[in-house]
């Protein structure tokens, strides 16, 4: 599913159903990294809902190249 922050498309992964977990991934990758790694982890302990989010301008997220930098990622105007 898609979010709009700032006219910009984030993409969210959702998989279960539950409490919710929201997952962030790091620089220079996308949401399919934290579901590699916690997948795994989250099959052994049902009754969550993982929201696994693409960063502006990473995986299927929009974004200008002005977000592309971790002092932009801090501001409050992103989120």
């Amino acid at each position: 599913m898609f979010i709009t922050i700032d006219g910009e498309k984030i993409y969210c992964h959702v998989v279960g159903e539950g409490k919710p977990v929201v997952l962030l991934h790091g620089f220079g990758c996308d949401h399919r990294l934290m579901a590699g790694c916690m997948e795994p982890v989250f099959q052994a302990h049902p009754g969550y809902r993982r929201i696994y989010v693409d960063l502006p301008g990473m995986g299927k997220s929009s974004g200008p190249l002005s977000w592309a930098c971790s002092d932009r990622m801090k501001s409050p105007r992103c989120f």
